[in-house]
């Protein structure tokens, strides 16, 4: 089983946890997961079919994902600009470190059986 996503995710929690404060590492971590969230309701909305869902109420999701994590930005900038750069970088150093894992390792992602 690879773990190599636990271990750097481990690695920058401890890093975060030493240099901010509990506050800052609370909007980190809320942050992130309303991002990764509203990529899972895109993705969800892909197979909406599938699952018999209704896509107004995933679009419902993604939005209001989207609304909460621009609140949460809004009030960033103004309290903890450094949060912000953190987040961004976070956010791009995850993407760049995926594509760079993934082209030295030559690991693709598998398409999905549709039945």
């Amino acid at each position: 089983m690879v773990k190599e996503g636990l271990v750097i995710t481990s690695a920058m929690v401890i890093i975060f946890t030493t240099f901010l404060n509990l506050s800052s590492v609370a909007l980190m971590g809320s942050a992130l997961f309303l991002i990764i969230y509203t990529g899972v309701n895109f993705a969800h909305l892909k197979v909406h079919k599938e699952t018999n869902a209704n896509k107004y109420i995933i679009w419902l999701a993604i939005l209001g994902c989207l609304f909460a994590l621009t609140v949460l930005v809004y009030y960033q900038i103004y309290n903890s600009p450094l949060t912000i750069e953190l987040l961004v970088t976070v956010v791009t150093a995850v993407f760049l470190i995926e594509f760079i894992y993934r082209k030295y390792t030559k690991r693709a992602l598998k398409k999905r059986k549709i039945s």
